[in-house]
């Protein structure tokens, strides 16, 4: 083998690394993610009533705008707490029947017993205050992750999943093609060298 065919094969060899070494971590973020849906979706049929959670926080996507300060469409975390640690003004989670809505502490007392109750930041024709209740609360709002939702419910949709899990199989497919397809005109080289 010449020394510009050897470089050409150097160079063969670390553009096929950096595009292994780039596929592989796809393969393993993808799997990752795979991993915790699997995760939610067994959660969520063996606790039926209640969000999904995973390593003890509720991840829910907010699919309207009725709370200031949390957006459409952002990802977000809830731990449980006690209703009676709740503050004012804390935000939380709360299961309605078989649907999950958003709402704003606010503490009120009648006749000398503390009631706490959630309501919307969005005024509405009908009185949206609930009672909150150790069987209805599904968690204290701590953090959120702007927009991430959308994405997640893209993640879900045929499109999402075409592009997230059929193209990479496709390219997994190609890719693993034209690595044995370089490694046999590789050996025929060394070999054709050797003799």
């Amino acid at each position: 083998m010449s020394e510009q065919e050897n470089k050409e094969c150097r160079k063969c060899d670390i553009l096929q690394l950096a595009k292994s070494s780039l596929y592989y971590t796809t393969c393993l973020c993808l799997l990752l993610i795979i991993i915790c849906n699997l995760s939610i979706i067994v959660k969520s049929i063996l606790f039926h009533g209640s969000p999904p959670s995973l390593f003890g926080r509720s991840m829910l996507v907010n699919m309207s705008s009725n709370i200031i300060g949390i957006e459409k469409g952002d990802l977000l975390f809830f731990e449980y707490e006690e209703p009676e640690n709740l503050k004012a003004d804390d935000v939380v989670a709360l299961m309605n029947g078989d649907s999950i809505f958003l709402g704003r502490i606010s503490v009120s007392k009648e006749e000398g017993t503390e009631r706490v109750l959630a309501s919307t930041d969005k005024v509405t024709e009908e009185k949206n205050d609930y009672l909150v209740t150790a069987s209805n609360l599904v968690g204290t709002y701590k953090r959120g992750i702007s927009k991430i939702g959308n994405f997640i419910m893209w993640s879900q949709s045929t499109t999402g999943i075409v592009v997230l899990v059929v193209i990479p199989l496709i390219y997994s497919f190609i890719h693993e093609k034209n690595i044995k397809k370089k490694h046999e005109t590789y050996m025929k080289l060394l070999n054709k060298d050797d003799n």
